[in-house]
């Protein structure tokens, strides 16, 4: 698979949250944005958390849990405002990429353009 490169845009990073406080990002910066899915996408923990809460683990497809080690996150505050732009390059499918963002943001962010990488 070829990397892609996603633009996202967030509203207002303070307010960029999942529904479950464990597993969601509990920052206010772009910059502490950029590390939580940097590590969501890089790092297995968020996705091993949230598997263990599912009601049947076990039935959970490996697969949703790939890793992109090389994956890059650039999260850029907004020139006015709470709120900014990221831009994602990775090798993950775009259904990968939006459930971790679901799993730390919720709704709380836009996708705006998909290129290849």
């Amino acid at each position: 698979m070829l990397p892609q490169r996603y633009y996202l845009g967030i509203d207002d990073f303070s307010r960029a949250r999942g529904s479950d406080p464990e597993l969601s990002f509990d920052g206010g910066s772009a910059e502490s944005f950029g590390a939580a899915l940097l590590s969501a996408l890089r790092d297995p923990a968020l996705f091993k958390t949230w598997k263990a809460k599912q009601a049947d683990p076990e039935a959970i497809e490996d697969s949703l849990g790939m890793l992109d080690p090389h994956a890059k996150v650039l999260a850029k505050p907004a020139r006015t405002g709470h709120g900014g732009d990221v831009e994602v390059l990775t090798m993950l499918p775009h259904s990968i990429l939006s459930h971790r963002l679901r799993l730390i943001a919720g709704s709380n962010w836009t996708l705006r353009d998909v290129r290849a990488g």
